[in-house]
């Protein structure tokens, strides 16, 4: 039987909604940060399906980057330069957005660089990074961004990798900690969570919005901003987006892993890092991509093997280790990579589609969203 909200509980959340959020993500909460900052005394509600946010804010490996080299050589492939460094500078300035309302030391933030590794020949040339860093220093005024150093790669004990491209810029953070940082913030400006709740049908009338929740409740809101992410498909098939599988793990070895910084491969495809001494690895999507167009919550063995064999081979060779913890998260990609905030009707606004990076443009997406909410 489930569970029947009481007058009281009624009243408290779903009465005389300004604006409800779908989504209690890095979007959605710093939406209702926004709108709260901007105009306060607004009474905004976030529904949220799971008890915590369901896709990727809490369940991603704490990256806060912006791009590798070989990702930006290859985003130049299929878009413009205009587009490619366009969303770089977005990603750049998220991340100081995002501190501005997150202290560095309470999520812990970390800034010992990014660091792209290579164990083949689709190494960069020295003309293509340099014209890459002269682009970087156009947008976002940084001199020499990034720069080969082989050296890393024997201070952190890898293997197998022929060259190491760093930059010092990214960071690691506990995005755990950084969620709980903007619902406390979100709930102390007056904002709402009604967590275990599901948005079950909606119809913009152009007066409000009328909502109906767990089937069972029907009320309205003056706007309403989807901040799902992958999940938007559900409510909107006809949006540039699919739903993509990451799956990360955390593994124990016999010593302590120190690795400075946070490291990928292979365009973006692998990624891991230290925490807690322990190992973070992730990805692998690539090995097979269509299987993991999908929102479900399940392992795939393929790409579980194939990150297990790269940790053999490239950092614990020959050493007994241990999965600790495992898990998966959903991401929202699209042919662009670019988010989509738009106003897709008079009391509803979209705002989705963080291609893999929501810690570093969550921030101005959320913002860019309420501030259509509030000029509409």
């Amino acid at each position: 039987m489930s569970r029947v909200f009481s007058y009281w509980e009624f009243q408290h959340y779903l009465s005389h909604i300004d604006v409800c959020i779908i989504g209690s993500g890095i979007v959605g909460l710093n939406a209702g940060i926004e709108l709260l900052e901007k105009k306060p005394g607004l009474k905004v509600l976030i529904i949220e399906r799971s008890y915590i946010p369901y896709g990727a804010s809490t369940r991603n490996a704490g990256f806060a980057c912006f791009g590798t080299a070989s990702e930006l050589l290859s985003e130049l492939e299929t878009s413009s330069e205009e587009e490619v460094f366009g969303l770089f500078a977005q990603r750049y300035s998220g991340i100081q957005e995002l501190l501005k309302r997150v202290p560095a030391d309470s999520m812990n933030y970390e800034k010992y660089g990014g660091n792209e590794a290579f164990a083949n020949n689709n190494i960069p040339s020295e003309e293509q990074l340099h014209y890459l860093n002269t682009r970087i220093n156009e947008y976002i005024g940084i001199q020499n961004y990034f720069q080969f150093d082989k050296s890393r790669l024997k201070d952190s004990s890898l293997l197998n990798f022929s060259a190491l491209i760093h930059n010092e810029h990214e960071a690691c953070i506990n995005p755990m900690m950084m969620i709980d940082v903007l619902q406390r913030k979100f709930q102390n400006l007056g904002g709402l969570i009604l967590s275990n709740a599901e948005l079950s049908h909606w119809k913009d009338i152009e007066s409000h919005v009328e909502l109906h929740i767990n089937q069972s409740y029907k009320t309205q809101s003056k706007k309403i901003i989807f901040a799902t992410n992958g999940f938007a498909q559900i409510q909107f098939p006809q949006i540039d987006i699919k739903a993509a599988r990451n799956q990360v793990m955390v593994i124990e070895a016999n010593h302590p892993i120190i690795l400075k910084g946070c490291y990928h491969y292979n365009m973006g495809y692998v990624y891991f890092r230290s925490v807690d001494r322990k190992l973070l690895i992730g990805g692998g999507r690539h090995i097979d991509k269509e299987s993991e167009f999908t929102d479900s919550m399940e392992i795939n063995p393929t790409i579980k093997s194939y990150l297990l064999e790269f940790v053999k081979e490239h950092i614990l060779p020959d050493e007994n280790f241990r999965i600790i913890n495992h898990w998966v998260g959903i991401l929202g990609l699209g042919t662009h990579r670019s988010p989509v905030i738009e106003k897709i009707s008079e009391n509803c606004i979209i705002a989705v589609r963080l291609s893999g990076i929501g810690v570093a443009i969550g921030t101005i997406v959320g913002k860019k969203a309420a501030l259509i909410a509030l000029q509409s």
